[in-house]
């Protein structure tokens, strides 16, 4: 069910419906510290259509936050053909299911997820895919937009001294605590290639109104650049120039107000020229239409063969009763 309501999202080319539902999270921001429970709810806005189904499929950090559970109690679904579904090894979430009674509104809601914030890190409850189907008998996806959430794990309030273990003294320990690197870059998904020419164009959130330093190469070679993310935590990196054939490699790390640097965010990109492409589609079907021509022909050349055979037999076979 899941995988026939994303195909329906990227084949129904946009303008065909009237309508233009949505998905998306509430809240939209948010910041917790590590430990707190919070929820997020997963809604759908249906533009005044009536819709008797919806799916999504919802990914976050999992080295941030952790889902705890998963609530349908409210929900305008009462049918579950992919009961909601959560990994906290790769951060996703997944679900699809109908109403007994088509639905009509701005807030429907679909499923509420409980939260654990774990690490200082930022999280995006990003919707990566969905659908909306209206109740028109044909089950027309309707869904035009996805709207997700960024969410920050901060550290404990200072004062609040963290758990210890017996070689550490508690100075030391709340020193490490407090010198804590800042929380690394999330990019957002990335195809890992780009054609020869064109410009390597990254975005990605952060914590809000933060420096973002990126490294684009290797080695000595690598070049440094420098950005604030925006109000949201949002930001974009594109190289300078466009991009020769090869591969590259991003970085990216956040860095605080001491100067201390997080993780790298690491990014791997191909560079390649879609000439290459081309001549290999050309040459595919050059074969695939040639081959089957020699094919046929050869076929054809053993089955002349073959039928000459005979009857030269049967002319001889002829011969022979015509001289008796």
């Amino acid at each position: 069910m899941m995988r026939v309501f994303l195909a329906l999202v990227l084949l129904v080319p946009s303008g065909v419906f009237a309508a233009e539902a949505a998905l998306f999270v509430e809240p939209e921001t948010g910041a917790y510290t590590i430990g707190e429970i919070f929820e997020i709810r997963v809604y759908a806005d249906t533009d005044d259509a009536e819709v008797n189904a919806a799916e999504a499929e919802l990914t976050f950090n999992p080295d941030a936050i952790e889902i705890q559970k998963v609530s349908t109690d409210g929900s305008i679904l009462d049918a579950w053909p992919t009961q909601p579904t959560f990994s906290n090894q790769t951060g996703t979430l997944r679900f699809a299911g109908w109403t007994k009674v088509p639905y009509r509104g701005s807030r429907g809601l679909l499923v509420t997820v409980e939260f654990k914030a774990l690490r200082s890190r930022p999280s995006n409850a990003y919707l990566a895919a969905g659908a909306i189907l209206a109740a028109d008998g044909k089950g027309s996806n309707i869904i035009t937009s996805m709207r997700s959430g960024l969410y920050t794990v901060q550290p404990r309030e200072e004062g609040a001294v963290p758990e210890l273990s017996d070689a550490t003294s508690t100075e030391e320990g709340y020193e490490a605590y407090i010198e804590e690197a800042p929380p690394a870059p999330i990019f957002d998904p990335h195809p890992g290639f780009v054609p020869v020419g064109e410009r390597i164009v990254v975005t990605g959130v952060a914590a809000p109104n933060t420096k973002i330093v990126f490294l684009f190469g290797e080695g000595d070679e690598a070049e440094t650049t420098a950005l604030t993310t925006d109000g949201d935590g949002a930001f974009m990196f594109v190289s300078n120039m466009g991009a020769r054939p090869g591969v590259y490699r991003l970085r990216a790390m956040t860095e605080n107000q001491n100067g201390k640097m997080s993780e790298a965010a690491r990014l791997t990109i191909t560079v390649r020229s879609e000439g290459f492409a081309s001549v290999a589609a050309v040459g595919a079907d050059v074969v695939g239409t040639i081959l089957p021509i020699l094919f046929l022909l050869v076929l054809g050349g053993l089955g002349a063969g073959y039928l000459y055979h005979i009857h030269a037999i049967e002319k001889a076979k002829y011969g022979r009763i015509r001289e008796k």
